[in-house]
């Protein structure tokens, strides 16, 4: 009677974690994704990125709009009494003219004028104008804007950086909280397994098969096994809380469980060059390169034209006016700061370079290496899985001696940890694994972040 109700138990423990499977299968890791999702779109610092993006596309805007002309209004008036005087003796100079001129044509046309005493200082005077310029041979507008481009470009690249980090950080933190979970089941069926015992034991002391002893020492196991629940209950509740951290959403909100039920395939992967990491450094290459071009024209002329439309008079008269003129700027000597310059910009991107292949290869090394570590994981996975088989047969086995009376419990109680802590490796091994895959997939920035 005993052993068909322990068969029973263990074949209603398998039915429902094979229908449990069965269903999770169904959705994938859907609810994974859509984690992943809502933690792009809710993160803080993946919107800090965003508003620096969206701020290098407005300096680029700003960038290509300055060969277009400014217009500017410029107007000023001014009041002045006293200060020096011009004396202009127009009188002395035209009034004998006047004066010949009038006996000629006997007449007084020609009216005599006093000199003039003319204040220094302008008073009540006023000039207003409208003042256009335009620039027309400017090399570094030309460069700034192109450099603004790759700055725009650089700017995307740290987004996706930014966004492929935090994609590996919550599938990772979801891959915890799922083995977190798991290990909460594994430590409940193994404590089933020992109230069986405990049942089964108590039996055997009625019949006078067992010593007392043997009870508390089942006992005692109960004891150790509700104390790892413990632990492993908090364990869950601090994957939770990072979890939902990385989300930005309320730590104790709830998490759907997902389905990890094999082991990742393994990829085949060797070309890191699509990390935004390099892709931000052969950018800098650019920017250098443009520095550079842009400092080799040091000695380009630059030209542009200005021109004035306005009016200055006294009071309220009018005097209209066209002011235009080109300015010339060409420099002629510099004490080689500008080939200094050059140096410099050529020694960055020597220095830049290599630093791109530096961080290549350690890219390519760090993609080897976690690619072997996951066949490693892999294989240890299905080791744990081939031992679980010869540990749950011989448990079996045991648990029908003990029955029988043909071995003690101490026997029957190692292998119910045997079975518990294979079961604890394995679930350990591939979640390992799964993790080891996330890395693999931010080395080599796989991980569709769009």
């Amino acid at each position: 009677m005993i052993q068909l109700r322990t068969h029973r138990t263990m074949k209603s423990i398998s039915l429902l974690a094979i229908i449990g499977l069965f269903t999770c299968s169904i959705n994938g890791q859907q609810m994974l994704n859509q984690y992943v999702k809502q933690a792009i779109e809710n993160n803080l610092q993946v919107k800090e990125k965003k508003i620096m993006e969206h701020k290098q596309a407005i300096m680029l805007e700003e960038a290509s709009k300055l060969y277009s002309p400014d217009i500017n209004f410029i107007g000023n008036y001014t009041l002045a009494a006293g200060g020096r005087n011009i004396d202009f003796p127009i009188g002395s100079l035209l009034n004998p003219v006047y004066s010949t001129l009038n006996d000629l044509t006997e007449s007084q046309k020609f009216n005599l004028v006093e000199d003039q005493s003319v204040n220094f200082l302008p008073n009540n005077f006023y000039d207003v104008k409208f003042r256009i310029t335009q620039p027309i041979l400017r090399p570094e507008i030309k460069y700034n804007k192109w450099i603004k481009q790759e700055e725009v470009t650089m700017s995307g690249l740290q987004t996706d950086q930014t966004v492929r980090d935090l994609v590996r950080d919550v599938k990772s933190a979801y891959l915890k909280w799922m083995q977190a979970k798991e290990v909460i089941r594994i430590i409940a069926q193994g404590e089933g397994l020992l109230n069986e015992n405990k049942r089964i034991t108590e039996s055997l002391i009625k019949n006078g098969q067992a010593i007392p002893s043997a009870l508390m020492r089942v006992e005692s196991e109960i004891d150790l096994v509700h104390a790892q629940q413990q632990k492993a209950q908090t364990d869950l509740k601090n994957a939770a809380s990072w979890f939902n951290f990385l989300l930005h959403q309320p730590s104790d909100t709830p998490i759907i469980a997902d389905t990890f039920d094999r082991t990742p395939d393994i990829p085949v992967l060797t070309d890191v060059t699509s990390r935004e990491e390099l892709q931000q450094i052969k950018s800098g290459q650019h920017i250098q390169e443009l520095a550079l071009t842009l400092e080799q024209k040091h000695f380009a002329p630059k030209l542009g034209v200005q021109v004035d439309l306005g009016s200055q008079a006294y009071g309220t008269d009018w005097g209209g006016y066209v002011l235009g003129g080109l300015q010339l700027d060409i420099p002629i000597w510099d004490n080689k700061k500008s080939k200094l310059k050059q140096q410099e910009w050529k020694a960055s991107l020597e220095a830049n370079q290599n630093s791109y292949e530096w961080t290549k290869q350690a890219f390519e090394v760090q993609l080897q290496s976690e690619i072997e570590n996951l066949h490693s994981d892999i294989a240890l996975y299905d080791s744990y899985t081939s031992m679980m088989k010869t540990n749950n047969r011989y448990y079996d086995e045991t648990l029908r001696r003990y029955k029988e009376g043909l071995t003690n419990y101490i026997e029957l109680l190692d292998a119910r940890t045997d079975v518990t802590n294979t079961q604890l490796q394995q679930n350990i091994a591939k979640y390992q694994s799964w993790i080891r895959q996330i890395n693999i997939e931010r080395l080599a920035a796989t991980a569709p972040i769009d």
